[in-house]
């Protein structure tokens, strides 16, 4: 099986916030989306997430989010930061995926655990085609599964 590298990935250089209350995860994910090239706001506490959000709400060109998270949960929180900012992109990261695909405050949904190269495409694929359609986030839903079938898992 041939090595994938990290050159064999979309990249980019936009701004993401990323938030999750496991800050194991919150550390990995920074680690993932720096050496993709992104610039990364980490947060563990979903309300000083909203906090920096509030603050400037333009530096930030999507959120990644944990659904499951206290006192707030992922939705409330992308609910609040659509509120703030329609039109950015929102990604939920969790291992709940029925949970999230049911609101479509998230664009698209990534199950824990998803591979390296799941995660690239689902971003850069929510920059580039932002806002989506209802066809697109199917679509793009369609890809993420393929993505966690035939990659090996990271986060």
């Amino acid at each position: 099986m041939k090595a994938l590298h990290k050159k064999d990935f979309p990249r980019g250089t936009e701004n993401i916030l990323v938030v999750d209350d496991d800050k194991a995860i919150v550390k990995l994910l920074k680690i993932v989306l720096e050496s993709l090239g992104y610039k990364t706001t980490c947060e563990s506490c979903p309300k000083e997430a909203l906090t920096l959000f509030t603050k400037q709400p333009h530096h930030y060109d999507l959120v990644i989010t944990d659904y499951e998270m206290t006192p707030i949960n992922g939705f409330q929180l992308a609910s609040s930061i659509s509120r703030i900012r329609p039109g950015i992109p929102i990604l939920a990261h969790t291992g709940s995926p029925a949970r999230a695909y049911r609101h479509t405050v998230f664009q698209n949904v990534m199950e824990k655990p998803i591979s390296l190269k799941g995660i690239a495409v689902t971003i850069r694929q929510a920059l580039d085609y932002s806002p989506v359609s209802p066809e697109n986030a199917s679509i793009s839903n369609s890809i993420s599964a393929n993505h966690r079938k035939n990659s090996k898992s990271v986060l």
